[in-house]
């Protein structure tokens, strides 16, 4: 996810704090189409496992395979 905030926020990932610097929503509003019902998977996820109300209920297979989607984009799509 770093990868997806640098290149799509336009932000230093060393700046981007991924899970306090850049709201969680933002990231999803920028995320590439690709794989923006994974980013809101992930998130929900997090959330949920941060003890948050997420906007839909995910099992850790499901926040597992769309982390898996997201770092294979990431490796196809993003330079290192």
């Amino acid at each position: 996810m770093d990868a997806v905030a640098q290149v799509e926020l336009g932000e230093d990932v060393a700046d981007v704090r991924l899970h306090g610097g850049v709201a969680d929503d933002e990231l999803a509003r920028v995320a590439p189409r690709e794989i923006a019902a994974d980013v809101q998977t992930l998130f929900a996820g997090m959330r949920q496992r941060a003890g948050l109300k997420p906007a839909k209920q995910v099992s850790e297979a499901q926040a597992s395979a769309a982390e898996s989607r997201i770092r294979a984009f990431e490796r196809r799509s993003c330079p290192t």
